[in-house]
């Protein structure tokens, strides 16, 4: 009879392998490392992943479904693309603070080759990223498409935030201009007029 699983167990192993992938690097972190780091056997990691891939694949891809909940909950609430940007944005600085180690690994692992088209992230952005197009079409600029949403709204933001954050994990000034000024940039690419 298989063992039941420990969820609480099996969110310390997956906290431990975020934490030392931004510590260490995706290369260098190895299943050795995580499991003497969360207290547990590798034994136990193979149990429920077929490797190190594998698991980092999961982990990414919970929080690729994480992104599009907070993406459905936004238009779910408001029906101007304007304020749909606003609150994305603010969303994505306000996590990014709050939660810089988990920002930082998903940056970090968006970036490796072996997960850049793999699994079902390419999906799930495609997916949102239409979502935001159907529900705001007619409020966005005439050029605007899934791939401009993407490179717009979910990457830009992102990518400065990323630009601010130290080798520790820290952000090194961040200042509500640079939000202010970030939202105007999404919202300037994307709307008709603003």
């Amino acid at each position: 009879m298989p063992r039941p699983t420990d969820i609480d167990q099996l969110e310390k192993v997956k906290k431990t392998a975020i934490h030392l992938i931004v510590e260490k690097g995706y290369e260098k972190t190895t299943i050795a490392d995580i499991a003497k780091a969360a207290g547990v056997s590798a034994g136990y990691i193979y149990r429920h992943y077929k490797g190190k891939q594998a698991m980092i694949q999961q982990i990414f891809e919970e929080r690729s479904l994480n992104f599009e909940r907070i993406v459905d909950r936004i238009l779910a609430q408001t029906h101007e693309m304007q304020e749909v940007i606003e609150i994305y944005v603010k969303e994505v600085f306000k996590n990014a603070r709050e939660n810089n180690v988990v920002y930082r690994f998903m940056f970090l692992i968006a970036q490796e080759k072996a997960f850049t088209k793999s699994g079902d992230r390419p999906i799930i952005i495609e997916r949102v990223a239409k979502k935001v197009l159907d529900k705001g079409q007619a409020q966005f600029a005439n050029i605007v498409n899934t791939e401009i949403i993407q490179l717009v709204l979910f990457n830009l933001p992102q990518r400065f935030v990323e630009n601010r954050i130290n080798n520790d994990g820290r952000f090194q000034n961040i200042s509500a201009e640079d939000e202010h000024r970030m939202l105007q940039i999404c919202k300037k690419s994307l709307l008709k007029a603003v």
